[in-house]
């Protein structure tokens, strides 16, 4: 027996590394795109926060420098005090606007507002002393040298921010949108990469789980069929569960195999010992029914016609058996010889024609043209296979049904198929039906029991032949049973030597006695 290496991995163990495999190849793409998502998130909160509450201020800026302005040109036209707490206000306003300016986009973007709004604040009270000290002149030279190019340098430098800030707005936006593109990159890649790698995975559990489990699945369906030879391609080397259980498999055939030939070995040897007193109480039988012994009265006599029936059917079944056990060991010894095909199936339409109508059943056999004319077959074989098929369609088809026998001619073969419109088989039992000793569930619309051999008989003589039979039925449809053997059967299997006869004690011997 061969004996496993130590390569390779247990297969559970190669299924959860490949699955953790694949469950990091799905997982890293989602990470990074999370972590893209979050930078996004974190780019749409800084625009909304920051760039425009900053656009929001500048704005308010240009505002309040406009009412600065008009409060100046009523100080400075009409000398009027009225514009002074607008002016103030606004100065006031836009020194706290600098500073919030200042705190949201930094000094990249308050450059020369803190110092304008300096100067405008200062100048503003300046001209408001100015004003209420009723110096005029003073009032006039300041808002057109101090108070107006501050607040025009101021407008310059909100222009300057305003430009600053939407570089950076734009710049976020851009990154925003590299960061979204990353991230559908990288999850078309992952989803690419899961998919080729799932798709590898696939393969190789067709290829490492899929073809072994085929492989031992048809190989016990070859041992349920009784063929024990049947040898897997899955490679006993394998460190894994298939190759335990490819060991278990084979030692398991073996051992089937060598109880399936002590069995065939029993029954043989049975059937043989069998023989002897049936042959002894057959001879009695007779001597008995021939009133060697003396006179029987007609009750004894119909005993022993009973007893005598009842012999006759168990020595058919010795018959059977021995049948099956040497076909079981290779394959009974044909007498191959030339037969006339019509003779033969002319033959096959007298003998049972009789059993047909006995049955109340219609009974046809067709030879097809293009069937040869003559065939090399054990002639007695042929026709206990054929008959047995015949036999047990007429058993199983209830009265005004037809059984009928069809003979086509296949490539270098001929095809014998024997028809009914009886009570079928169902699909579960099909595969069965050639096992020995199986008995169909339809037994209740058979004319009368079997012992479960005919068919095991049948397939035993055409195996014998080179051929191969088949089945297809219907349930209360019909049966349809095909034999394909070849027009000049070889025979390639022989029993070694039939089991020597044990010579039975005939009624001349008992009478001599």
């Amino acid at each position: 027996m061969p004996t496993r290496s130590g390569r390779g991995l247990p297969l559970r163990v190669r299924l959860v590394l490949s699955l953790g495999a694949l469950g990091l190849i799905l997982t890293t793409p989602l990470i990074v795109a999370r972590a893209s998502l979050t930078r996004l998130y974190a780019d749409i909160e800084a625009l909304q926060a920051r760039d425009f509450r900053a656009s929001l201020v500048l704005g308010q800026l240009r505002a309040i420098s406009d009412v600065v302005k008009r409060g100046d040109d009523q100080v400075v036209g009409l000398h009027d005090s009225t514009g002074v707490p607008g002016m103030i206000d606004g100065a006031r306003q836009l020194r706290q606007l600098a500073d919030s300016l200042r705190t949201l986009c930094g000094n990249e973007c308050a450059i020369g507002i803190d110092t304008a709004t300096a100067e405008v604040e200062r100048y503003v009270r300046l001209s408001v002393s100015a004003l209420d000290a009723r110096d005029f002149e003073r009032v006039d030279a300041i808002s057109p040298t101090l108070i107006r190019p501050s607040l025009q340098r101021l407008i310059g430098a909100v222009g300057d921010a305003e430009v600053t800030l939407r570089s950076q707005t734009s710049d976020r936006v851009r990154r925003a949108r590299d960061e979204v593109v990353l991230a559908r990159n990288t999850l078309v890649t992952g989803l690419a990469v899961a998919v080729l790698f799932a798709a590898i995975v696939g393969w190789w559990i067709v290829r490492s789980i899929a073809r072994p489990v085929d492989d031992l699945d048809a190989g016990m369906q070859r041992i349920a069929a009784g063929h024990f030879d049947h040898e897997l391609t899955v490679a006993s080397r394998r460190n894994d569960e298939f190759g335990r259980l490819a060991e278990s498999y084979a030692l398991m055939a073996v051992r089937l195999g060598e109880l399936d030939q002590l069995k065939a070995e029993f029954v043989s040897m049975a059937s043989h010992e069998l023989k002897t007193p049936l042959n002894v109480i057959q001879g009695y039988l007779t001597l008995l029914d021939e009133g060697v012994y003396g006179p029987l009265s007609e009750r004894q006599r119909e005993a022993v016609h009973t007893i005598e029936r009842q012999s006759h059917a168990l020595n058919r079944l010795v018959r059977q058996l021995l049948d099956v056990s040497r076909y079981d060991a290779g394959g009974a010894a044909l007498a191959i010889s030339p037969v006339d095909v019509r003779d033969f199936f002319g033959e096959v339409q007298t003998a049972f024609v009789v059993l047909a109508d006995q049955r109340g059943l219609r009974f046809d056999v067709t030879v097809a043209r293009d069937v040869p004319g003559e065939t090399w077959w054990d002639r007695q074989r042929m026709m206990e296979a054929v008959g047995n098929l015949v036999t047990n369609a007429c058993k199983f088809t209830p009265r005004g049904g037809v059984v009928a026998v069809h003979v086509a001619a296949e490539a270098g073969a001929v095809r014998i198929e024997v028809r009914d419109t009886g009570v079928g088989i169902p699909a579960s039992e099909l595969p069965h039906v050639f096992r020995k000793f199986f008995q169909a569930g339809n037994q209740e619309g058979a004319a009368h029991a079997g012992t479960g051999l005919g068919l095991a008989i049948v397939r035993g003589i055409v195996e014998a032949h080179g051929g191969s039979v088949h089945v297809t039925s219907d349930v209360g449809v019909g049966s349809t049973f095909t034999i394909r053997v070849p027009a000049r059967a070889t025979v390639e299997r022989r029993l070694a030597a039939a089991a020597p006869s044990v010579a039975g004690v005939s009624a001349t011997t008992l009478s001599t006695a």
